[in-house]
């Protein structure tokens, strides 16, 4: 008897609802208002945008790979396999 395969894991997401909000509200400002809240913000306030833009890529790339795979990847494995 088989053993039963698991369901795949469920996408992990890196950023709560509120996160998505903030940068959701700050891709969304023109130059002017970036200009004017930026000079606002400390350096430790932009390294936390950073981080929140950081693994908002990651939490995307994983979902791109998880729905397209890694067709380079896997073609130049094949290449390093054949020889």
């Amino acid at each position: 008897m088989e053993p039963q395969r698991s369901e795949q894991p469920k996408r992990r997401q890196l950023l709560t609802a509120e996160e998505r909000e903030e940068l959701h509200f700050l891709s969304h400002l023109n130059k002017q208002d970036w200009d004017m809240l930026a000079g606002t913000l400390d350096y430790s306030d932009l390294l936390n945008i950073q981080e929140l833009i950081n693994r908002y890529l990651e939490e995307y790339s994983d979902s791109w790979i998880e729905e397209n795979g890694t067709p380079d990847a896997d073609r130049i494995l094949a290449k390093i396999m054949k020889k």
